[in-house]
């Protein structure tokens, strides 16, 4: 009884181990998803703080340039709207220095206002009026711009221009001022016409963006009024280099690191004078507040470890008693503290043993299947009874109306893997049979049992459709329907002579015993200039036309009611006009021949692209190099092509956009495979068009021109002629016309290659 509590007692310990290891990865990550969360909804709201703040240090700022610029619009309403001399009217001097007073007094951010008339000799402020050279050399002492510099802002200032911060030493001020630091800012002086007839110099205190710096920015950050590079004022608490700060600015960082110290880099643009205004603000500041977060993380964490801790002893008493009762049904030993992983070898050994059960039964049973298609093609069975007892024995219904023999086959280079097994797997419903390898070009021969002639056809023709989506070249013959079991060896040979109609016929669906022409039928239909064409072509080594000849060749002979007869004929034609080419140019001619072999064919289509590829050879051969392999995107360049060709919009530009190359390099890599250029393929397919619209319809020419994507007629008429050498009516009425091939088309003459579509 000890013995069992302590077993019970490590079980549910093993138990409660792993739901709770669980339950502490699954606490870490929402944990950790929470924390970041907070601290980034916590960040962003102490940015969007700052971002406020600085907008109102901003507004602070600009409303009192702003102040200035209207200061200076009006003074000039105190001297008559004109400029004066002081030696001439020294009352208006007087009048001036008490607006002055009175417009320092209501704006708290002037320290004081100088006012010099741009033909007078003297400056006028608040407390007096000064001669300009006496002003410049004694009165007003700047500590970062020169006495010269100071004197051309007082002349020449055009626009609102500020200083950065410096120190002044002003005597206008009797002395009292001292060494101060001050932001001198030089404004226009208007009159009627927006004419500028002198120059106001306002001084703003750098107490004054203390009170801004301190109102509206927290003393911990450092704030930065720039103008450009130019620092025009700062507050800055935290000891990095203004050069840093700048620097980030300049390389667009969000963040810093100086001293081992993180900050974070906020900048906000002017609304109207084109200042920045900067904020560095230092990662702990930006966490401050967080702690009360954090605190309620951790308080909700114990609380759902608490309520996680009494699930998981839930979970650990309801799953013992099963896993107790399901290692005493796997397991007949006592248990030995490690139920689990003994219940789970023992579940793997059953899955195992039952697996090699079923393999060698499914083995044993895929022979049985074979045997019985090789006995019953070969006519082997001696009686029905044998027949019969044996189709039983591989739980085969034969017991039908009818059945018929089935040849399948795919391309040798395919990579689909066709089986016995996969096709037995197929069979389903009123439709039974078992099929068996051949081992002869992946061949395989089924036999198929149904009840009617119509639903053994229809399942066969389904069954073809199911296997050509995997493998689109698979083919299928069909021998005609047999009822007595003794005529399977003449079903095998019904479907092997079908299979030979896939030249004819192709394989787009099943190939039926009977379809075969009557010998002779087609021979006469065929063009021997076809012949002549293709061996001109090859010839002259011109990869486009023996790519034409080559298509209506195969169209010609796809179109033809020919018997396997005349076929044959027709391929040894074909054959001879290769291998003579390929002899005069020198290459192996039983190479070629061993290419061309029918057995290596399963369709015309792969005899076509046999063709293609033999005769690109002996034309790559003939110019001394081997066509390249086509890229990705010239292959889908040259797909572009031959889809949108008619579009008028359509340029090599848009093209190697498209594909995701130059202009120039698709052109090189397009010329070295398809020996043309983008360019010059795009107007051989709308030529092509343009001649068979004219030798087939009745269309206007212009209707014509659009149709092969071009909307100005006079230059279809011109693309035309330097193509072809006649204009489109004198086209259409000749009569080389109609005798011309769709494939066929002269060299572009070398003016039209230049030409942009």
């Amino acid at each position: 009884m000890r013995v069992k509590k302590r077993m019970s007692f490590k079980l549910q310990w093993q138990y409660f181990a792993s739901y709770l290891a669980l339950m502490l990865i699954v606490m870490v990550v929402l944990l950790t998803y929470a924390y970041n969360s907070v601290a980034g909804f916590h960040s962003q709201m102490v940015l969007d703080n700052y971002t406020n703040r600085l907008g109102l240090l901003r507004d602070e700022q600009e409303s009192a340039l702003t102040d200035m610029v209207a200061i200076a619009g009006q003074i000039m309403e105190v001297t008559s709207k004109v400029p004066f001399s002081y030696r001439e009217k020294p009352e208006q001097a007087a009048d001036l220095r008490s607006q002055l007073s009175a417009y320092r007094a209501t704006h708290d951010a002037l320290e004081e206002i100088y006012i010099h008339f741009l033909d007078d000799e003297f400056v006028h402020t608040s407390t007096g009026t000064y001669l300009v050279e006496r002003f410049i050399n004694q009165m007003m002492l700047l500590s970062d711009i020169s006495k010269d510099t100071l004197e051309t802002y007082l002349n020449d200032a055009r626009q609102l221009t500020m200083l950065p911060m410096q120190t002044i030493e002003d005597y206008a001020f009797q002395n009292t001022m001292g060494l101060r630091q001050m932001t001198p800012v030089f404004v226009p002086v208007p009159i009627s016409g927006g004419l500028r007839c002198g120059v106001a110099m306002f001084l703003i205190e750098s107490r004054t963006y203390d009170t801004w710096f301190s109102d509206v920015v927290s003393p911990e950050a450092d704030v930065y009024i720039l103008q450009g590079d130019a620092v025009l004022a700062s507050q800055q608490p935290s000891g990095v280099p203004a050069a840093e700060v700048l620097a980030a600015c300049a390389a667009g960082q969000d963040t810093l690191t100086w001293a081992g110290q993180g900050y974070h880099l906020l900048q906000l643009p002017g609304k109207t004078f084109g200042y920045r205004y900067l904020a560095l603000i230092s990662d702990g500041e930006m966490s401050m507040g967080m702690s009360a977060s954090v605190k309620m993380l951790m308080l909700l964490a114990a609380v759902v470890s608490a309520l996680g801790v009494l699930a998981i002893h839930y979970l650990v008493q309801r799953n013992t008693r099963p896993i107790k009762l399901l290692h005493s049904m796997i397991s007949d030993r006592e248990p030995s503290g490690n139920e689990l992983i003994e219940i789970r070898d023992g579940i793997q050994r059953l899955i195992e043993e039952n697996a090699a059960m079923s393999s060698r039964m499914e083995d044993v049973e895929t022979l049985r299947k074979s045997d019985f298609v090789r006995r019953f093609l070969v006519g082997a069975f001696k009686s029905v009874d044998e027949y019969l007892s044996f189709a039983e024995t591989i739980s085969l219904n034969v017991d039908t109306a009818c059945f018929a023999v089935a040849i399948i086959a795919k391309p040798a280079d395919a990579e689909y893997e066709l089986t016995a097994e996969k096709i037995n797997r197929l069979f389903e419903g009123e439709v039974c049979g078992v099929a068996r390898g051949l081992g002869v070009q992946d061949r395989l021969a089924v036999v198929a049992y149904a009840g009617d002639r119509r639903t053994l056809t229809d399942f066969l023709e389904s069954k073809l459709a199911g296997l050509r989506a995997c493998c689109s070249g698979v083919t299928m013959a069909v021998s005609g329907v047999h009822s007595d079991y003794r005529e399977g060896q003449r079903a095998y040979l019904e479907a092997e002579n079908a299979f030979e109609l896939r030249f004819i016929k192709g394989n787009a669906r099943a190939l039926m015993f009977g379809e075969v022409s009557a010998p002779g039928t087609g021979r006469m239909q065929y063009n021997p200039q076809l012949m002549e064409r293709l061996r001109k072509t090859l010839h002259v080594g011109d990869a486009a036309q023996v790519s034409a000849a080559l298509r209506e060749i195969t169209r010609v002979m796809r179109g033809m009611d020919a018997s396997l007869f005349d076929f044959r004929c027709m391929y040894n034609d074909i054959l001879n006009v290769v291998s003579s080419e390929a002899r005069e140019q020198g290459a192996q001619g039983e190479a070629v021949y061993d290419l061309f072999k029918l057995s290596q064919c399963l369709s015309l289509d792969d005899l076509d692209a046999m063709l293609h590829h033999v005769c690109a050879g002996l034309v790559s051969e003939g110019s001394g190099r081997q066509l390249p392999r086509a890229s990705e995107p010239v292959a889908r360049a040259y797909e572009i092509i031959l889809r949108r060709f008619s579009e008028p919009g359509l340029s090599v530009s848009a093209i190697a956009e498209e594909v995701g190359m130059s202009d120039s390099r698709l052109s090189t890599e397009f010329k070295k495979v398809y020996r043309m250029t983008p360019l010059e393929h795009i107007t051989r397919a709308r030529m092509q068009r343009a001649r068979r619209l004219l030798r087939t319809t009745d269309m206007p020419v212009k209707d014509i021109a659009v149709e092969c994507g071009y909307y100005d007629i006079s230059g279809f008429n011109r693309r035309f002629k330097a193509y072809t050498g006649m204009t489109p009516q004198q086209y259409k009425q000749s009569s080389d016309a109609s005798g011309d091939m769709d494939g066929e088309s002269s060299s572009p003459a070398p003016q039209e290659q230049k030409e942009s579509v």
